[in-house]
This record gives C-alpha cells, structure tokens and sequence, in this order.
C-alpha cells in the first residue's frame, strides 16, 4: 500500500455520513450543478413516492437509460450493462413535462457519505440492493482476480451504477477505491422488494456499459433479451 494510504475495511468504511429527509434531499440535488442533468432527474424519481405522486402520462421518447451494474454470477462479482425504460411522461409540481423511471417500490433511506481522497473501501460485497450516484471526486472498482475495473467520474457520464452483489450471491464481492485528490460524494439509494423494486430493466450484456451506451444511443441488446418485470 502507497504510503499516505487511507485503509478502511467495507463501503461502510470511515466517512462522513448525512441522513437526508426526502425534502431536504430533493433541496440539496438542486444544489449540485456539476451532476449530469440524466442522474439530476432520476435521482428524485427514485425517491418520487416518498416525495410526491407522480402521474403517469405515457411512454416519452427519451432513450432509455444504460447502467453499469455489479452483478454476481457462479458466486463471483461480475459487471453487466443493464438497461432501464422505456422513461415515462410525468405531470407533478416541480416536475411537469419531465420523463422518469417509475420504480415499484421506494427507496427506505437514503445516505450521502464522503470518502477521504486517496481511501480504500477494500474487499466487500454490496450491503443490499441499491443504486449508488458517485457525486464528486473520482472512484475505482475492481473486481477480484483482474476480472474488470470500472473508472468513475463524480458528477459524469456512468457516474451512477446498481450495486447487487450482495452476500447470497456474491462470495468475495469487490473492492472500491478513491484515488482523487479531493473527497468522493457517494449517495446510495437502497432498494426494497429485491430486484422487484427495480422496475422495468434487461440486461444488455456482460461487462460494463460503453460510452455510446452510457449516452443513451445504444438501446438494443446484441442477445435479444428481453425485458425483467419489476
């Protein structure tokens, strides 16, 4: 290990924790521009049954959205590119003529955590079933025995992924470093209901999204697979 080195064992490492109501939460998205405007809007509709109701007006013409996702298979952590849509039309304050993912199911709480810069989160499999949104500053995520590393830039494009390789699936899981030179911002938005609560997804294909993937041009899978009903 480089000296300077931060080691803290699990996501649930030494970091700075804030619980946020879902008011407050909706308050201090407004209040990161640097995010990109695709996780902007699907952050709040994670959340859309714990804030508001939201009315359902249709399929939109948004594409969908691709997102990398650590998933577990024969009991090792593996990366998959998995697609959710199609975007529904919405009508609500705040949110008129807006296209979201409606999950099944609402978040039950979610945290905002800060990782020192240079930190590890070391070798751990994911806590539960949640989406994690990498804010700010940078993360890296490697799966064991060089079977894949995915870069993160908070705030950017693939800066959100699924986090589902959880200990009934999972042996080892994988590890997560943050090698910025400034604090990560991590949120995490956990899912209830098992991968129900996902809603609508499929996946795309083994191994993480591409560029064109992650900007939404890509929206068929090279296997044909279909959609998995939340």
């Amino acid at each position: 290990m480089a000296p300077g080195r931060q080691q803290h064992p699990g996501f649930l490492a030494k970091q700075t924790w804030i619980r946020l109501p879902p008011h407050i939460f909706s308050k201090a998205i407004k209040m990161l521009p640097q995010v990109s405007s695709r996780t902007l809007l699907l952050i709040p509709i994670l959340l859309h049954q714990a804030v508001t109701v939201v009315n359902a007006q249709g399929t939109s013409n948004m594409p969908p959205l691709n997102v990398t996702a650590i998933s577990a298979s024969g009991g090792d952590s593996t990366f998959e590119c998995w697609q959710f849509g199609p975007f529904t039309s919405v009508t609500a304050p705040g949110v008129n003529d807006a296209s979201a993912l409606l999950l099944t199911t609402a978040a039950t709480q979610v945290n905002y955590a800060m990782f020192p810069a240079g930190s590890t989160g070391g070798l751990h499999r994911s806590p539960r079933l949640q989406f994690v949104v990498f804010m700010t500053g940078r993360a890296r995520i490697t799966l064991p025995n060089g079977n894949g590393t995915y870069e993160i830039n908070g705030g950017g494009r693939g800066c959100m992924i699924v986090s589902a390789d959880t200990s009934d699936v999972s042996r080892v899981g994988h590890t997560t470093d943050y090698p910025g030179d400034t604090p990560t911002g991590v949120m995490q938005v956990p899912i209830t209901n098992g991968r129900q609560g996902l809603g609508r997804y499929r996946v795309l294909h083994q191994g993480t999204c591409t560029e064109e993937e992650l900007g939404g041009t890509i929206t068929t899978p090279n296997d044909g697979g279909g959609y998995i009903d939340g």
